[in-house]
């Protein structure tokens, strides 16, 4: 999909733009996420270092874990509320996939389809939530929803895209320093890019770059 691809070429370039915040940023990300249940206030606070890069500001280390005490309540919540369904889910699956009966396959792949949805609700209300931080949850979980239902095709090719990240990252180790910022920017854009299409003043993108000029990624 071109809007799609257009969203991950800006990224690409907003990526080799704010190199540095970006490898700093993702590794107190992998700090944080440790516990493994801390992963949600921890990406929630990366997005919001990513976001006020992007909005010509210059986060600290200092801000990173001041966003994840702020956003330690939401982002617990997003993150059970994607275990709650998705954990489950992906054991009910698999076991009506094992099943031979037409019926069992279908109601199966149904469950499939309503994951895949889940995944994208959780994952674009992350880059709300910090967009719209005095909305309460309920809120930004609806916002998503709308965004995601309305523009399945591309939210799809945007997590396809950002699968391409995660896969070319572990290809070429060193990108790891960078992987989590680098996606958590394309996700960012991509929100960016569809609130636009309902609101043009509030959330301006611009997909158009110029490299002219870009010469030093490694300056935060």
């Amino acid at each position: 999909m071109r809007q799609a691809l257009d969203v991950f070429y800006r990224s690409i370039f907003d990526t080799y733009k704010h190199l540095g915040t970006i490898v700093w940023a993702t590794l107190c990300w992998m700090v944080a996420v440790l516990p493994l249940f801390t992963a949600g206030p921890a990406t929630a606070a990366l997005f919001r270092i990513i976001q006020e890069k992007q909005e010509g500001k210059s986060p600290d280390l200092k801000d990173f874990w001041r966003y994840f005490q702020q956003y330690f309540k939401p982002g617990m919540q997003l993150s059970a509320l994607y275990a709650a369904l998705f954990v489950p889910g992906v054991l009910y699956l698999s076991f009506m996939l094992q099943t031979p009966s037409f019926i069992w396959l279908f109601i199966g792949t149904l469950a499939g389809y309503v994951m895949l949805l889940w995944h994208l609700v959780i994952t674009f209300a992350f880059p709300l939530l910090v967009k719209e931080s005095e909305a309460p949850l309920r809120a930004t979980l609806l916002r998503s929803l709308r965004l995601v239902s309305e523009n399945l095709w591309f939210s799809a090719n945007i997590t396809l895209y950002a699968i391409l990240l995660l896969l070319l990252s572990t290809i070429f180790t060193i990108a790891l320093l960078a992987a989590a910022g680098m996606i958590s920017l394309f996700l960012l854009n991509a929100s960016w890019f569809l609130m636009q299409k309902y609101d043009s003043e509030s959330a301006m993108f611009d997909t158009e770059v110029s490299w002219k000029g870009t010469l030093r990624p490694w300056k935060v």
